[in-house]
């Protein structure tokens, strides 16, 4: 097994190569949002961070104004998003700009939605980890065909059930 899966997945570049270029549908990023995710457990509080937002006030400005150190009503996610990211609801609108005010699990979010990122093909540096992990599955699945076809599988049931004798009585 190491030597025909675990290795070759290692150093087999053009094959891996060659079957992301057959698999390539498997690898595109979704498309995505570069936003800024204020979250609440307050709909009042967002409401305020969503004017401020309008306004271009920034995250650290915003902090200031509405949490104190033993008050934190509004947390900041920045990033790239899909829309499974935890931070989204699912019914979100990927629209630039900021957002409307959402219930998401036990609290509330408002975005300001700097950038919409369209779906896009990963490149293979990019998927290279996720391409190799799926090429030795691959070659797992076809190995194991081979040898399905090569040997046939006999089961001697004594054994198997002594094992299982052995097994419960434990």
């Amino acid at each position: 097994m190491e030597s025909t899966i675990w290795n070759t997945a290692k150093t087999d570049s053009v094959d891996i190569e060659n079957f992301y270029s057959n698999n390539k549908d498997k690898y595109i990023l979704p498309k995505r949002i570069d936003a800024i995710v204020a979250s609440s457990t307050k709909q009042r509080t967002l409401k305020k961070v969503a004017n401020l937002l309008e306004q271009k006030m920034g995250i650290d400005q915003i902090k200031n104004l509405v949490n104190s150190n033993d008050d934190v009503r509004v947390i900041f996610t920045t990033g790239i998003m899909d829309a499974n990211h935890q931070a989204i609801p699912s019914n979100f609108k990927f629209e630039k700009g900021v957002s409307d005010i959402y219930k998401h699990n036990n609290g509330y979010i408002v975005a300001l939605v700097i950038d919409v990122l369209p779906q896009e093909q990963r490149m293979l540096e990019e998927a290279k980890g996720i391409v190799i992990s799926d090429y030795q599955t691959y070659k797992e699945k076809k190995w194991l065909d081979e040898l399905r076809e090569k040997y046939e599988v006999v089961i001697n049931q004594d054994v198997l059930d002594k094992v299982k004798t052995k097994i419960k009585n434990q």
